[in-house]
């Protein structure tokens, strides 16, 4: 045991090694004595351009492999791709669902494997016999919960295609076209690399569907509900006959010192046991449905967009623990100065931080890596950008001029009259 814990271990941290994080590289300088903050401050070589030192160059390289990152626009992007296709709010699968899933499973295999234990391999031995169940089992329960969750994915994306083709047809019908109408309801496949505004002319319906659809004529698909519901009645009816059977062939039932009444409630009460068992079996596979139903993305590229944004609301929200991460990058080259100083007999006159690092990474092309500064100014961008759609918009529907509008769009309120002697409620 205690070999395989150290196994174990080495493994761990070769891997942690191999993939380092954010906190293990921190960690690795932060070590007394042996970190690598220690082993820096004796480095007093500079880099080939002679601006900074190898120690320094050293230190803001490896913090900097954990500080890239989209940039606003590229946030935005990806953002304003998951909430047309509605995939905005919604999750990956959580941990604590599939430990649920998992757990289920388990339970559903000890079910399987006491009604397959009695007839499988009667030829073979006790554990030949239990190798294979368990071998059966596992397959079957896998099976099951990946077509269950397929089922409840697919239920979800063709739902929402099927009512985008609804809203087209209904559209169609409004501006009553006298031609035969094509099936087609998306104008262009939208990928998540492409500008996310080049179809804010189209209806809402018509923008989901061309991040949804994987063609012009895919309106979805019930297969996988069908194999589902087709596994669940299967499963449901042998596992029926195969308890049946077992119950008869089970010898106490066969005794001459049961009463036929006896016999009678005895099983009785083995199939309503087992019916009542079945019932949970049933249960656990909507659960599987609903769990694919409520979890994953309809969009082809969602997933992606998720994980790149990290699921945040705003880029903010994203950019905060960038921005504490480079303050701990900051904090640790501050300290290497202060130890390569307290080292040196000179006097050395420290004129650069992390942040200068990044701006001399960022004039070197690395664009992955954005300042403060930098956030702030496409924050202001972004709003004045969604206050001229916000016009452009109010302008085509022909409800207000252009110049009504207000400056951002969730302050946009219903116009007052002005008042006739202050002007208050009039709109700026």
């Amino acid at each position: 045991m205690i070999l395989v814990t150290a196994v174990l271990l080495v493994l761990l941290v070769g891997w942690l090694m191999r993939r380092p994080t954010f906190a293990w590289t921190d960690f690795t300088y932060r070590l007394p004595l042996v970190g690598k903050l220690s082993r820096l401050s004796r480095d007093y070589s500079e880099t080939t351009h002679g601006e900074w030192l190898n120690s320094e160059a050293r230190l803001c390289h490896d913090y900097a492999q954990h500080l890239t990152g989209l940039s606003p626009d590229e946030f935005e992007n990806h953002s304003e791709y998951l909430r047309k296709c509605y995939d905005s709010g919604r999750k990956p699968l959580p941990f604590l669902v599939i430990a649920l899933l998992a757990f289920l499973v388990l339970l559903e295999g000890l079910g399987f494997s006491y009604l397959l234990s009695t007839w499988m391999a009667l030829e073979g031995s006790e554990n030949t016999r239990q190798l294979l169940t368990f071998a059966i089992v596992t397959v079957l329960s896998a099976v099951l919960v990946w077509t269950m969750h397929a089922a409840g994915h697919q239920l979800y994306r063709t739902r929402l295609l099927r009512a985008c083709f609804r809203e087209s047809k209904a559209a169609s019908l409004d501006k009553r076209q006298d031609r035969p109408r094509a099936r087609s309801f998306t104008t262009q496949i939208i990928s998540l690399n492409q500008d996310q505004a080049e179809d804010d002319d189209q209806p809402n319906h018509v923008q989901c569907a061309n991040r949804v659809a994987a063609n012009p004529s895919d309106t979805g698909s019930y297969a996988w509900l069908w194999i589902a519901g087709g596994f669940i009645l299967l499963i449901a009816v042998l596992s029926t006959v195969l308890r049946i059977e077992t119950l008869h062939a089970d010898p106490l039932a066969m005794a001459g010192a049961n009463t036929d009444n006896q016999l009678l409630a005895r099983e009785y009460a083995a199939l309503s046991s087992f019916w009542i068992l079945a019932t949970i079996f049933v249960v656990t596979q909507f659960v599987g449905m609903g769990v694919g139903f409520r979890y994953g993305f309809a969009g082809r590229e969602s997933d992606t967009a998720y994980r790149t944004t990290g699921g945040a609301p705003d880029y903010e929200s994203y950019y905060r623990p960038i921005a504490q991460r480079m303050q701990v990058a900051d904090a640790r080259l501050s300290e290497l100065h202060g130890m390569m100083e307290a080292g040196h007999t000179g006097s050395i006159d420290w004129d650069r931080d992390f942040f200068n690092f990044v701006e001399d990474e960022r004039k070197r092309g690395v664009c992955d890596l954005h300042l403060p500064q930098e956030v702030r100014a496409a924050r202001q961008r972004r709003s004045e950008r969604r206050a001229e759609t916000q016009r452009q918009r109010r302008a085509m529907n022909g409800s207000t001029p252009p110049q009504a509008a207000p400056a951002r769009p969730d302050e946009i309120v219903p116009p007052t009259p002005r008042t006739s002697d202050d002007g208050e409620g009039a709109i700026q």
